[in-house]
């Protein structure tokens, strides 16, 4: 009976330090260049596939003055293939400056099971400004929801009304991607997004973007913020307790060697 209880006891101490072996993964990287002609943007996105599966039905996408063009269906990106991709879309923006270009890179996996890799990149309309609103992303980890905290700060010397646009990948849902402040000189705000995972995996890393847009009398500003999401395994019982069980089941080990000691010991 002791025998078996220690048997038990050294179970549960296997069983919590086992980690699962790592699977294969697929890894897109984008390379992208923009230029403008005659209010033509011409949007060239290279995909590379650096991870070690094959990438199945691979669309790239940009979002660029509320308009949003696309490529064709790519059926198979090979482990270290290259796709190419040229864009093109008209631009008519009311104010010279600097825009936002939004890229998606959807793609699956073997099982049709969808991926999403997105990134956001800089166009220079007529005339190319350099904004004084900084900030910074607060990186997170989630399971299930978890909520982004940007820090926005006014380097400029007069009020300026800003436009906070949140950008992950479409494996996540963010309820308000649009949110809007005002900030004096000088002064910072930090801006909160609820965000809920949809697909994200657990142990993947996604990057999140948040686009900061304000204008003058004569142009349109933009800085665009990255930071990180973390997607971690949802708390069972087991994980969010494997100290204290851990603890427990030493404590019980050593418990019934003692007893089983001093009963051998006693005439």
């Amino acid at each position: 009976m002791v025998k078996r209880y220690i048997v038990s006891g050294l179970w549960v101490l296997i069983l919590l330090f086992v980690q699962p072996s790592e699977a294969s993964f697929i890894a897109i990287t984008t390379e992208t260049a923009v230029k403008i002609e005659d209010n033509t943007a011409k949007i060239l996105v290279g995909v590379t596939n650096k991870g070690d599966e094959s990438a199945y039905n691979v669309k790239i996408s940009a979002a660029i003055g509320g308009k949003i063009i696309a490529g064709p269906l790519i059926d198979l990106l090979k482990v270290n293939d290259k796709y190419s991709e040229t864009l093109t879309a008209s631009v008519d923006f009311k104010k010279p400056g600097t825009y936002p270009v939004i890229l998606a890179v959807e793609y699956t996996d073997a099982n049709r099971y969808p991926f999403t890799a997105s990134s956001v990149v800089y166009l220079n309309y007529k005339e190319g400004v350099v904004s004084r609103v900084a900030g910074e992303i607060a990186a997170i980890s989630i399971a299930d929801s978890g909520r982004m905290k940007v820090k926005i700060k006014n380097l400029e010397q007069a009020e300026e009304k800003i436009a906070i646009h949140l950008i992950a990948a479409k494996e996540f849902l963010i309820p308000t991607p649009e949110k809007q402040i005002t900030l004096k000189p000088g002064l910072e705000e930090t801006v909160v997004f609820d965000i809920k995972n949809l697909s994200a995996l657990t142990g993947s890393n996604y990057p999140v973007y948040a686009i900061l847009g304000y204008e003058d009398e004569k142009y349109h500003y933009v800085n665009v913020l990255a930071g990180n999401i973390k997607v971690e395994e949802k708390k069972t019982f087991v994980a969010e307790y494997k100290w204290p069980m851990i603890v427990v089941a030493i404590i019980l080990v050593g418990l019934i060697g003692y007893l089983n000691l001093r009963r051998k010991q006693d005439p």
